[in-house]
């Protein structure tokens, strides 16, 4: 207990990766080698499986896992041992300023997304300090990406009620670093949220169907929603869907739809510019071949990805279907994902109201599930 307590004490009072795995020497393999080995060994003393699974426990071995990966980013890029450098080389503690008075405080560096990363932060304006999200693009040449993320969106954000379903967007930035102009969409925090990607990670056989059944039919809404706005998604992944499962201290189904960065206008010419490599089995094949998406698309997507919460395969262009799912929908998942979008179901209100008798026949009267996240 001693040596946990101590490793806890160092872990959490770090403020960046020096702090907690130190000086190191060599050259970037030799440094890498360093800190895998004092990561493992402090990975058996804090992994909640021995500490009982206590929340302090979950937290400080998360918190470890953050300086281990911040750790390699700063090697890879040559700039392990400078504080000044966030883990994506950005400047650590910068203030970038925003309209009417807001300031933007980037702090550390949360995660990497497809082609940007995700930093935290405090904006204050006045004497109101709330956080926020940053997603700076890694290369100048993405600054459209993120020009167009912020065009869509203040466009569906105009519609009143759409908030509750759409990224928080608060502004467009500019950071400059080096001469370098990168553009960066500052978004407000939104608590008790999940990521398809971070739950299927605690649950890795897949969550129960009753729990994927109003995921779906949320996503289907903001979909519907998008397309009579005049635009098509393009990248309903996985890492993009993120359920809202708590609201006020109470229970809640919600979801928000994240990344509107390759979202493309309906019955135009347009293609989608990329995809996330990670989950490219779960795009709809008209968009890996490079021809125009439609709204088939964004649902042929929503119900892969469905399908890959509750525990589904994609394996050499097969969909392995989980026994547990019920067979009526099983019908609809394979509706929705017919190589020729001419044949899979056109609209997305008019699938959401179906599967709402679909799931009464599959799950009986309709009830509220209560979906929890399990510690670990």
């Amino acid at each position: 207990m001693g040596d946990y307590q101590a490793y806890a004490t160092r872990i959490g009072s770090a403020k960046g990766p020096e702090d907690f795995f130190g000086v190191l020497s060599g050259d970037r393999d030799a440094m890498k080698g360093q800190v895998q080995r004092l990561y493992r060994s402090t990975a058996r003393i804090m992994h909640p499986d021995f500490n009982g699974g206590a929340a302090e426990a979950n937290a400080i071995f998360s918190r470890l896992n953050e300086l281990w990966e911040d750790a390699k980013s700063k090697i890879a890029r040559g700039i392990y041992g400078d504080r000044t450098k966030n883990a994506d080389g950005t400047q650590a503690g910068a203030v970038v300023s925003g309209t009417g008075g807001s300031a933007y405080q980037v702090l550390d560096f949360h995660l990497p997304g497809d082609f940007c990363d995700i930093h935290r932060g405090i904006v204050t304006k006045g004497k109101t300090a709330t956080p926020f999200y940053l997603k700076i693009v890694r290369q100048p040449r993405d600054n459209d990406l993120v020009e167009n993320e912020a065009r869509v969106l203040a466009q569906l954000l105009a519609t009143p009620g759409a908030a509750l379903q759409l990224p928080r967007y608060l502004e467009t930035l500019e950071i400059k670093d080096g001469g370098v102009r990168r553009l960066a969409n500052a978004f407000a925090e939104v608590p008790h949220t999940h990521t398809f990607e971070a739950i299927r990670a605690r649950y890795p056989h897949g969550i129960e169907p009753k729990h994927a059944a109003w995921m779906w039919r949320r996503l289907l809404w903001i979909l519907h929603f998008a397309h009579t706005k005049g635009f098509v998604h393009g990248g309903v992944v996985p890492s993009h869907c993120m359920p809202l499962v708590e609201a006020g201290g109470k229970p809640t189904h919600g979801l928000i739809l994240l990344d509107w960065s390759y979202a493309v206008s309906r019955n135009a010419s347009a293609r989608i510019k990329a995809i996330a490599p990670e989950y490219r089995e779960l795009y709809a094949p008209e968009i890996l071949g490079k021809k125009t998406p439609t709204a088939a698309s964004d649902i042929y997507m929503a119900a892969a990805s469905i399908l890959w919460l509750m525990g589904g395969k994609f394996e050499s262009g097969r969909k392995l279907m989980p026994s547990v799912i019920p067979e009526p929908i099983k019908e609809i998942l394979r509706e929705c994902l017919r190589s020729d979008p001419m044949t899979r179901p056109q609209d997305a209100y008019a699938l959401h109201e179906r599967l709402k008798d679909v799931f009464e026949r599959a799950f009986g009267s309709p009830k509220f599930h209560v979906f929890t996240m399990p510690q670990g």
